[in-house]
C-alpha cells in the first residue's frame, strides 16, 4: 500500500491484482477497504486529485486564452 501514499491508487490496485492473483474487482474492493479504514489517507488523495484537477484547468485556459489572442493577432 506504499503506492498509496505517493497519491498512486492505480498503481496500488495494480499490486494488489498481482500479489494477492485477484481479479480488478477484488483488488479494487480490497484498496477501496483499506483507504475506508485510513480517513487520512483518503483526505490527501482527495486532495491531490483535486490539485492535479485545477492545474489542469489552468493550462487548459492557458490554452485556450493564448490560441485566442493568437487567432486575434494574425487576422
Amino acid at each position: 500500500m506504499a503506492a498509496l501514499w505517493k497519491g498512486q491508487v492505480i498503481d496500488a490496485i495494480k499490486l494488489v491484482r498481482k500479489e494477492q492473483q485477484v481479479n480488478l474487482t477484488e483488488a479494487k474492493a480490497s484498496v477501496d477497504a483499506y483507504l475506508r479504514s485510513q480517513p487520512a489517507l483518503q483526505r490527501r488523495i482527495d486532495q491531490d486529485h483535486a490539485d492535479a484537477r485545477a492545474g489542469l484547468y489552468r493550462w487548459v485556459m492557458f490554452f485556450l486564452i493564448g490560441g485566442a489572442g493568437l487567432l486575434y493577432l494574425l487576422t
